[in-house]
Order: structure tokens, then sequence, then C-alpha cells
């Protein structure tokens, strides 16, 4: 993760290996990751690009996964991705 004024970036959140991938291991990692900024209070971005793995994700599914998370589309045009972010959730 990158710190770029008043956001978090998201570098990279992937399964590369095509026998693990679509079992759910990257969740958990989200989840923590989601849990972390909540508490900090911190608002994260990432740039939604599908990679070229094996059995990857469409653009369209790669965004809805996000979406689950709370991400929304922030895409301002300019990058060739769909730029999201996701606002902390309120503690307590």
């Amino acid at each position: 993760m990158e710190v770029f004024g008043d956001f978090h970036y998201v570098n990279w959140v992937a399964c590369e290996r095509d026998e693990f991938r679509g079992q759910g291991f990257v969740k958990p990692v989200m989840l923590e990751m989601l849990k972390d900024a909540d508490n900090e209070g911190v608002t994260l971005a990432l740039m939604a690009e599908p990679q070229a793995l094996p059995n990857g994700l469409s653009l369209n599914d790669l965004v809805s996964w996000y979406e689950r998370f709370g991400f929304v589309d922030a895409t301002d045009g300019i990058a060739p991705g769909i730029d999201m972010r996701r606002e902390p959730l309120p503690q307590g």
C-alpha cells in the first residue's frame, strides 16, 4: 500500500496461482486490510484492471468483486482501468 494525499492506494490484490484462484484465499486478506483501514479511519483507493492471468476475472467481475467490499467507482476518465475508492466505516 502507498499513501497518496488523503487515501492509501492498494497496489495489488490477486491470487496468482491458477489452481488456487476462485477458492476464497484473497478474501480474508482483503477483510483484514479493510478492518485495519476502518480502525485507522483510512480511505482506500485502487485501480480495477484485469490482469493477464489464466482464468482471471473480467473487468466487470473484478469491479463487482471490489464493490462487495464497499469500493465504489470513482473513475475520472484519465486512467486506463476503473478507479475505485472505499471510505472507512464508522467504528463503534
